[in-house]
């Protein structure tokens, strides 16, 4: 019987990250089109809400991997996605997407 990966387990997601679920999971690249050469986007895309951070806002995993043609892994990048949920003076849901990368890049991009 195969271990379901707890990271996914929607069951266990805490109530401020429910405007993230559709995300979370493992997201393989299906095609390539466009400039990638320049701005290749990840073969795999894992979003786990595990390990859950003991303060501060809650935040989903991120990991993002890129393969060369034989599947080995020749760039990572690692961060998380933080949520801010709607509240009385702001009714906006705030999440923010923070990598870096293996290659010393550091991404950050807030939306609302």
């Amino acid at each position: 019987m195969r271990k379901f990966f707890q990271g996914y387990d929607l069951r266990k997601l805490p109530y401020d990250l429910r405007p993230i679920a559709e995300f979370i999971g493992l997201w393989e690249l299906q095609s390539k089109s466009g400039n990638t050469r320049e701005f290749a986007p990840p073969d795999l895309i894992d979003i786990a809400i595990n390990p859950l951070p003991k303060f501060g806002a809650r935040a989903a995993n991120i990991t993002h991997s890129y393969f060369d043609r034989e599947k080995n892994v020749i760039r990572s990048e690692y961060g998380f996605m933080p949520v801010k949920n709607a509240t009385k003076r702001d009714p906006r849901i705030h999440v923010a997407y923070l990598t870096t990368s293996s290659e010393g890049m550091l991404e950050s991009e807030d939306c609302h």
